[in-house]
């Protein structure tokens, strides 16, 4: 609370934090704020006194600038400017706060456009003020320019990067799917050939014995050894006809499985391709939220 003989302060906003209430007597004849600790002095009373609210509020609004306090900077003089339009304080406060790379990136390096804070600024600036403003705004688009265009130039760099990188991809899913197709054709083809000559040889090796068997038995009961040696000889060419087909399902089988196996191998060539490609789309869209919220965010200091 405010003691005595500081009659006439108490409507007082302190501008570092807003507080009408809490005060203590500091130095000679002033007053310090008992929430945030911000100091004036008696003369300081006294202008506040004379000036009022509209002095109160852009002395707050100076004070949140000085202490790089934007958060708080931007709607103090966003009020100031409101209740006090035709004054040029209250804008050039926001132009002084605008973040001119942020400003640049969103509208491009070209752009002429100025935010509407400078254009209010220079229409209720004096001749004198004017000319300030104008050389701080040229000055600060100057600075700011090359520093946006390497922003921008990096995003679309990294934006066609990625993209590159989904296009290899996709070309490598798609050339490793028709591997895998041919693969998939190979075994197919194998498995039905195998199928086929089983059939044939099945049919060629029952008819061996078939005959071998009646031969054997026409040797035996004729009592010639010539029919009887031509049916151990078909006996026995059935019984290496086994031996090749033992041999030859072993091969066969053997095939079969390095297919799958191959077929398997780019099963998982496919999938990591397919995983590594997801990762790149979701580093790009990621890419592409942060650049659309810079993009929609505010172009003032934070």
């Amino acid at each position: 609370m405010m003691g005595d003989g500081f009659s006439g302060f108490e409507k007082l906003t302190c501008s570092g934090c807003g507080n009408t209430v809490n005060w203590t007597p500091w130095g000679d004849g002033g007053l310090k704020c008992a929430m945030c600790g911000t100091e004036y002095t008696k003369k300081t009373l006294h202008m506040i006194l004379e000036d009022g609210e509209q002095s109160t509020l852009l002395r707050r609004a100076e004070q949140f600038e000085k202490f790089k306090d934007y958060r708080n900077a931007v709607p103090a003089y966003e009020k100031y400017a409101d209740q006090y339009p035709f004054d040029y304080h209250g804008w050039y406060g926001l132009t002084r706060l605008v973040d001119w790379e942020k400003w640049l990136y969103q509208k491009g390096t070209d752009c002429t456009e100025l935010p509407v804070c400078c254009e209010r600024a220079i229409q209720t600036a004096d001749e004198k003020q004017k000319l300030e403003i104008q050389k701080y705004i040229q000055k600060q688009i100057q600075a700011a320019r090359k520093a946006a265009a390497e922003k921008r130039k990096k995003y679309t760099d990294a934006v066609a990067g990625y993209e590159k990188q989904i296009q290899e991809l996709e070309t490598a899913a798609k050339a490793l799917s028709g591997y895998q197709s041919e693969v998939d054709r190979a075994a197919s083809h194998a498995k039905d050939k195998a199928w086929k000559l089983r059939k044939k040889e099945s049919l060629l090796r029952n008819l061996l014995v078939f005959l071998g068997f009646i031969l054997i038995a026409a040797g035996l009961f004729y009592m010639g050894s010539s029919i009887l040696g031509v049916g151990c000889v078909l006996v026995l060419l059935w019984a290496i006809s086994m031996l090749i087909r033992f041999i030859g399902r072993g091969l066969a089988e053997g095939k079969s499985k390095r297919l799958q196996e191959e077929y398997r191998e780019y099963d998982t060539k496919i999938d990591q391709t397919q995983k590594e490609r997801y990762g790149v789309e979701n580093a790009l869209s990621e890419l592409k939220r942060q650049h659309d919220q810079i993009i929609s965010s505010s172009y003032y200091l934070e």
